[in-house]
């Protein structure tokens, strides 16, 4: 996750990104340098536009112009069949490219692209969504930091923050069908890490609802209303999930 996003910062730097952007045309041996770099550089906005379509949280945190910030990322088996369609139909495009016709940032652009769409390829095989137990960058160390910068200054970012947050107990559902999912096929974390978590979920689990670092976009906006509809939402839908992942993690999986 990290380091993805890393390379959409150096691509982001390379080419100013259109968020809505349109499917980049098919990039093709024919034409002059100039149509070929411009494939290119549409293929680059377009993986850049999905890329904050489904990975809607580094959208909020890049601040990305026409973001909603009222999703997580689907992090079920069909949200990653779609991301992956996205890469596959890039690296299409992009295997009619003549390199030899590209220079300057064109050339950059194609080798940044490339190499994150094929080392994004090649490393499905290690299924890292099915042994994703991470006291370091886990998502309830992620989204403590999410909530800190979710916008809601105004009634429209409000309602779409919450809209955001009521579906976290559904991806932390997901989290724990997906490492279920991975001991079936024969991967797991070390139970260090499984450890480690399980005491960071417990301590999420100790604090009030209004301690939690994920209360912090009701504390944020300063609206009596939102914060008891954030205060109800931990209590009654997210805490019961955290603790459904905890027991998960402490039983049948460590085990």
């Amino acid at each position: 996750f990290p380091a993805a996003a890393l390379i959409v910062i150096v691509m982001a730097a390379l080419r100013p990104l259109p968020i809505l952007a349109t499917d980049a045309p098919p990039a093709n041996e024919g034409g002059s340098r100039a149509e070929t770099a411009a494939r290119v550089n549409a293929a680059a906005d377009s993986y850049l536009a999905a890329y904050f379509q489904h990975f809607p949280e580094w959208a909020t945190f890049y601040r990305i112009e026409g973001a909603t910030h009222d999703r997580f990322r689907d992090n079920t088996a069909a949200g990653r069949a779609a991301w992956q369609a996205v890469e596959d139909n890039l690296i299409a495009k992009l295997a009619s490219v003549r390199v030899a016709d590209l220079d300057g940032s064109a050339a950059v652009t194609y080798e940044v692209l490339h190499e994150q769409l094929e080392s994004s390829r090649q490393a499905r095989v290690c299924r890292s969504e099915n042994w994703a137990v991470d006291q370091v960058w886990g998502w309830q160390i992620a989204f403590g930091e999410l909530a800190d910068v979710q916008p809601v200054g105004t009634a429209e970012e409000r309602a779409r923050a919450l809209a955001r947050w009521q579906q976290m107990p559904r991806f932390i559902d997901a989290e724990t069908r997906n490492l279920a999912e991975g001991l079936r096929a024969g991967y797991s974390a070390p139970k260090r890490n499984v450890d480690l978590v399980v005491e960071q979920l417990d301590g999420l689990l100790a604090m009030a609802p209004e301690a939690s670092p994920f209360y912090a976009p009701a504390r944020a906006a300063g609206d009596e209303a939102l914060a008891a509809q954030w205060t109800k939402l931990l209590k009654d839908e997210v805490y019961p999930a955290i603790a459904r992942h905890r027991d998960y993690l402490r039983t049948e999986y460590r085990s």
